[in-house]
């Protein structure tokens, strides 16, 4: 009979080939250090290198490697959402693919984890982003607060770990835009922040390019304006579609 897994690592992938099988030893070894009952879920999304093949490949070597490969693109935080409900541990990390969030960080956060906690949110000590892009995400963080009336500090992305109890909420909610930090943070109620270094990407280029961030801001911020009556308000299964 399986077990049910304790942890599940949820991370959304778009032309990372090169750093996925990196990911996944690192994560093989935090994880395998705190509880032999976990599980890693990748999301490919439509990517157009190998990402898709490299996943297949881990998940068919080892069961504990799950693969959501996507026939189109649908976004990094619809990813996240739709790598969310395929999980089902007690504990759910999400993380980026690129290893700028360092795996070994969750040791540490799992352990600042109290039984009265919902989650602990991974503060970036240091990003190696250049000045102009650290201040657009500035002014993002600081447009989305005002917006949504929730405070999102510009250093906390979408690294940390999160109970069962509160990623089961974003499924039961309606939403005019799903952005997943501004989403959790609604939710848990009780939360930490635990400091971590964000590293260098491990391989290849970033493909958040300027306009694609823009873009992101500024539907996001009207989404969560005034102005949102223009956005219809989705269920988690619209958002990530059928039979992607």
């Amino acid at each position: 009979m399986e077990q049910t897994p304790e942890i599940s690592v949820i991370s959304p992938v778009y032309n990372s080939e090169g750093n996925v099988p990196e990911l996944v030893q690192r994560l093989h070894e935090v994880l395998g250090a705190i509880t032999p009952l976990y599980e890693i879920i990748l999301v490919d999304d439509f990517s157009n290198d190998l990402s898709a093949d490299v996943i297949a490949k881990m998940r068919d070597e080892d069961d504990r490697v799950k693969g959501i490969f996507h026939h189109q693109n649908i976004g990094q935080h619809p990813s996240i959402l739709h790598g969310l409900m395929n999980s089902s541990g007690n504990v759910c990390i999400v993380m980026d693919c690129d290893l700028q969030d360092p795996p070994e960080a969750i040791t540490q956060m799992f352990m600042a984890l109290g039984p009265t906690d919902d989650a602990v949110f991974a503060l970036r000590k240091k990003t190696y982003n250049s000045a102009y892009q650290r201040y657009l995400s500035k002014l993002f963080y600081i447009s989305l607060s005002l917006m949504s009336g929730n405070r999102l500090p510009g250093e906390i992305a979408n690294y940390g770990i999160y109970r069962r109890a509160v990623i089961s909420k974003l499924f039961d909610a309606r939403y005019r835009y799903f952005l997943f930090p501004l989403a959790v943070r609604k939710y848990a109620r009780q939360s930490k922040t635990f400091e971590v270094e964000h590293a260098r990407r491990f391989s290849g280029k970033s493909t958040y390019t300027i306009g694609k961030a823009g873009k992101l801001a500024i539907t996001a911020i009207l989404a969560n304006s005034i102005f949102g009556f223009t956005f219809r308000k989705r269920t988690a299964q619209e958002i990530v579609g059928d039979n992607l």
